[in-house]
This record gives structure tokens, C-alpha cells and sequence, in this order.
């Protein structure tokens, strides 16, 4: 549940990947989260203007203690086969259409703010949001705390063409994060940015 409303996790195989859940909606940083009866917290714990290394160590650490799930955030491949509609795929532009204003909030319809997740149409996969909102950080390293990852999707600031599903932007590796006190380098602005929790099938 985030925020009380109940999402699922969704099963993605194919693409020569192996198989795994993805989570419906992507995690605002500031919203809830309960796994079952377990409440987990809240990503951004300060709820200031920087998702830090330490914070999200502590997010996905009680995630797992709390659910035995080997939670974690995807790989770049695995949220592009996802964006795409997985096996399901119907080679949309943008996650679950060709129309932008279908499935994203963008640069041209957010009114220049960030919108409650799941309030545009699904993709293939019954998945929100992929395109538009919030970006999505993925991860690409055998660490499982690495935030570094290449941002995919677009977010609620940016043009249509930074939505598309093949989109994946590497973050800066310095410098200062945006208009905050914080450096590129361990860290994400929960302005622009979130993640989408995903598990392998256990094999």
C-alpha cells in the first residue's frame, strides 16, 4: 500500500531476462509504504530536497528484513522490456500508447507540478507512470545501494521525447544536485526522481 491505496507487483518474463515483479505504480518519495501488514516508511525520511544513500540503505535494508523479499531497484534493461509492455508489447512510443497525453504527465499537461501516480492509463503490463512524473532510478551494478543509476522514463518537467520507453539519461557523476545542498554523487532529488521497487523470482 502506498499512501493506503492498495498497488500490486507485477510479473515480467521474456527478453532473455530472467523473470521477475516489478511494482505497479513507481514509489513517490514522500508517500508511505506497507508490504502487507508490515509498514516500511517513508523513502525521503526527511522529506527535504535530497533522497540520500544512507536513507535509501535504510528503506531497502527494512524492506527486506521486514517481507524475507529480496527487494531492489531495476536494472536499465529490465524497466525498458517493462516500459515496452514486457512480452505483452504493442511497440508504443511512449509506456502503454502513442499518445503522450494517454499515459504521462509531462512538460506539456503537468502545469509545471508533480501528480498523484496512477491517474493515467496503464501500458501492456498494467503498469503506471513509466513514462512521465517521476523519472526512475535504475541500477546496473552488482551493489544492490547503488542510486548512480541511469534515470529512465522522463519526469513531469521534461519534453515527450525524454518519456519515450527507450529513454534512459545517465545522472551527473558531480557536481550539486539541482538547486539543493546536495552532490550528484549518492543521492537523487525527489523533485524529479524515484524508484520502482522490483524482486528476481526466486529460482
Amino acid at each position: 500500500m502506498i499512501d493506503g491505496v492498495t498497488y500490486k507487483m507485477v510479473l515480467v518474463d521474456g527478453d532473455n531476462l530472467a523473470p521477475f515483479y516489478i511494482m505497479q505504480t513507481e514509489l513517490p518519495p514522500n508517500a508511505s509504504l506497507m508490504i502487507g501488514n508490515d509498514y516500511i516508511g517513508i523513502l525521503n525520511q526527511n522529506l527535504d530536497d535530497g533522497v540520500i544513500k544512507s536513507e535509501f540503505c535504510t528503506f531497502i535494508d527494512k524492506l527486506r528484513e521486514a517481507t524475507g523479499i529480496a527487494f531492489r531497484i531495476p536494472t536499465t534493461s529490465e524497466w525498458m522490456f517493462a516500459a515496452r509492455g514486457g512480452k505483452y508489447s504493442k511497440g508504443f512510443t511512449y509506456c502503454g500508447s502513442n499518445s503522450i497525453d494517454d499515459v504521462a504527465w509531462y512538460k506539456g499537461n503537468s502545469s509545471n507540478r508533480i501528480h498523484d501516480i496512477a491517474t493515467k492509463k496503464p501500458n501492456e503490463l498494467g503498469l503506471y507512470d513509466m513514462s512521465g512524473n517521476y523519472a526512475e532510478v535504475c541500477n546496473d551494478k552488482d551493489y544492490l545501494y547503488y542510486i548512480d543509476g541511469n534515470l529512465c522514463g522522463g519526469n513531469w518537467s521534461e519534453e515527450a521525447k525524454f518519456c519515450k520507453s527507450t529513454y534512459a539519461k545517465p545522472q551527473p557523476e558531480s557536481g550539486n544536485l539541482g538547486n539543493t545542498r546536495w552532490k550528484n554523487k549518492n543521492a537523487f532529488n525527489p523533485k524529479y526522481e524515484t524508484i520502482r521497487l522490483v524482486y528476481s523470482v526466486p529460482k
